[in-house]
């Protein structure tokens, strides 16, 4: 009965593991909104697939933008990486690689329809 009870318990936490939520997050970069979703959650080290959704003070979708995020580990600087986004319908995706544990910080910054390049920052740990 032990085994039973253990083997399903171990089914119920894979269950959640597999439909986890993304991690998500909101910003704000110069009047424009950014939501971001991470793929794992919490982000892990290693491959991260990052969608950025961005829209502007009216609510409507930023198209046609380009992207990048800047990632970087604040206590050791050295350790960053630009990535340039993929434009996905009105989405943008990125993978970001975190190579060890610790706070980690990602710039978005993206270019709006007067041509002025927006940044905002969102953090997190692994």
């Amino acid at each position: 009965m032990k085994k039973v009870i253990g083997f399903a318990v171990i089914l119920l936490f894979m269950a959640g593991v597999v439909h986890a939520k993304a991690y998500e997050t909101s910003i704000t970069a110069g009047g424009y909104n950014v939501s971001v979703s991470i793929d794992h959650n919490p982000p892990v080290i290693g491959e991260n697939t990052v969608t950025v959704e961005i829209r502007d003070a009216s609510g409507k979708p930023v198209r046609d933008a380009k992207v990048e995020l800047y990632t970087v580990m604040p206590s050791m600087p050295a350790m960053n990486a630009t990535t340039v986004a993929t434009p996905k319908g009105s989405k943008y995706t990125a993978v970001i690689k975190p190579s060890m544990g610790g706070e980690w910080a990602v710039t978005v910054s993206f270019k709006g329809s007067d041509g002025k390049v927006r940044k905002g920052t969102f953090k997190f740990v692994i």
